[in-house]
């Protein structure tokens, strides 16, 4: 029962938060300041809970950063090693900063570099779809769930990548029967819905319930849920 308790009150947390954020869109409060005191909050929350463990900090931070990363982009298809070299730091300190002492720019940082690399993505694509060659003559291979490939090491790898999706999911129309032109026209709107949908949440600088407060805060409940299960119910 305690649990979820637990569970229901940060649930709570993390919708006042949204909502807090959406409405204050127009307003004149300052957004870091309630993501600042939401964070703080859940904190004591967690501390308080009796599930958090007594883990080191630098443990605890490591597998929040591995989490977040994870849920931004499970499927490896976008961060580069240099965005991860850049976010190395956090490997060590991302508790202190974000829970307890209210730091949200590193959850803020890491969403906003996903969301570069997509638009990235998404004009590079819109320009293979006038250019490339859609031939499956050849001998192509390509990895569906990459969850335990590498991340790609610059942009062309990056872009490389984004090729052999855009050439897997042309294929899958074209085995629907699609016309090529067809086939064309489907994939151009898919990825400008894509590229609108970010260019209005990076405008907004809100993505309601998928916020980068929200998503780490998540992040991190989930984590304590994993380890509250490992000592409810431990392995034989």
């Amino acid at each position: 029962m305690k649990l979820k308790s637990l569970l229901g009150s940060l649930g709570l947390i993390l919708a006042l938060g949204s909502a807090a954020l959406t409405t204050r869109l127009h307003g004149t409060s300052a957004i870091g300041s309630d993501e600042a005191n939401i964070a703080i909050v859940t904190a004591r929350l967690l501390e308080h809970s009796g599930y958090s463990g007594h883990r080191e900090a630098a443990e605890v931070s490591s597998k929040f950063l591995d989490r977040y990363l994870e849920i931004l982009d499970g499927n490896r298809l976008y961060f580069l090693e240099s965005d991860l070299e850049e976010f190395a730091p956090y490997r060590t300190n991302l508790e202190a900063l974000t829970l307890k002492g209210g730091d949200t720019r590193p959850a803020h940082k890491m969403f906003e570099r996903l969301q570069q690399r997509r638009e990235q993505q998404g004009t590079y694509v819109q320009q293979l779809l006038k250019t490339e060659i859609f031939d499956f003559t050849g001998n192509d291979s390509y990895l569906r769930d990459r969850q335990h490939a590498p991340f790609a090491r610059n942009l062309a790898e990056a872009k490389d990548l984004w090729r052999q999706q855009l050439r897997y999911e042309y294929l899958q129309e074209k085995l629907n029967n699609k016309k090529p032109d067809e086939i064309v026209q489907t994939l151009s709107r898919r990825y400008e819905r894509s590229l609108h949908a970010l260019s209005n949440g990076r405008r907004i600088r809100c993505w309601r319930s998928t916020s980068p407060l929200s998503l780490m805060l998540t992040t991190r409940i989930q984590i304590i849920w994993a380890g509250a299960r490992l000592r409810i119910f431990p392995s034989p």
